[in-house]
């Protein structure tokens, strides 16, 4: 499925069922992240009574189910959000769904009607499901173009070993887990995930922030991690280390350590 998953930007307009709803909530409750934080998240329908009329600036096209979310400003809450909503993405592509995650180019005062939301955790991100249309539309085409959706950095550009030097892909269960995270969506294509590995499979995390909404890509992109590092049979925790190891680079901070079972 994370192979599988890109952004979809045109869309039938054909509801999502109540089971499809049911599935996506149970991804949901079923994420745990390790992060913590606060995150507000909502599955609407437009066009329901007392709800909303979603408005995208033209970006997503038929549309009628929509994922919400709340997310406090601190870095925890913006990476679980990340982690969490991911999941329910990927389940949504298991079920033959359309998905395109939003942070700029939707109404925050329209979408704001379909839920309540805390002044803690303010309606930041949305991400729009449903069933895709067959054909993308122009404007589909040249927002992807746009956010570089089909482009990814070289895996050797992104994750290296403790000596600086470019970590082999040579198909391990961390190797094939930080393929997937290079798969992971972000804004504009940023792909703001970097990584050290050591020799017995540990895995340094940092970032490339250059906003807040960075730390939700990271944190869908570790969550892909973990899914794929689990799926090889590769199982490990995630954990801040203390004190904090250095940043291979001035620009990127550090998130997060792998340590295997």
């Amino acid at each position: 499925m994370m192979r599988a998953r890109h952004s979809v930007r045109d869309y039938t307009g054909i509801p999502l069922t109540e089971r499809q709803k049911d599935a996506l909530r149970a991804a949901i409750a079923a994420a745990k992240s390790p992060f913590g934080g606060t995150v507000d998240i909502h599955i609407v329908t437009a066009g329901d009574a007392g709800t909303f009329s979603p408005t995208t600036y033209g970006m997503i096209r038929g549309a009628r189910d929509f994922m919400l979310l709340g997310i406090g400003p601190d870095r925890n809450s913006l990476l679980s959000a990340g982690y969490i909503a991911e999941r329910a993405v990927l389940e949504a592509t298991a079920m033959g769904l359309g998905t395109c995650w939003m942070s700029g180019t939707f109404s925050k005062a329209e979408f704001s009607k379909a839920a309540d939301f805390t002044a803690g955790a303010p309606l930041t991100v949305v991400i729009a499901m449903g069933v895709p249309a067959a054909r993308k539309s122009f404007v589909a085409r040249a927002a992807g173009f746009l956010a570089g959706s089909d482009g990814r950095k070289p895996y050797g550009d992104l994750f290296h070993n403790t000596d600086g030097t470019p970590y082999v892909d040579d198909g391990s269960p961390v190797a094939e887990a930080l393929e997937m995270m290079r798969l992971a969506p972000s804004g504009v294509n940023s792909q703001p995930w970097r990584a050290i590995v050591t020799g017995d499979s540990t895995v340094r995390f940092f970032a490339k922030a250059k906003k807040p909404t960075a730390f939700i890509d990271m944190g869908i992109g570790l969550s892909h991690f973990m899914l794929a590092a689990g799926a090889r049979g590769l199982d490990g925790t995630l954990a801040a280390e203390k004190p904090q190891p250095a940043a291979p680079a001035p620009d990127l901070e550090y998130i997060v350590t792998f340590s295997p079972a």
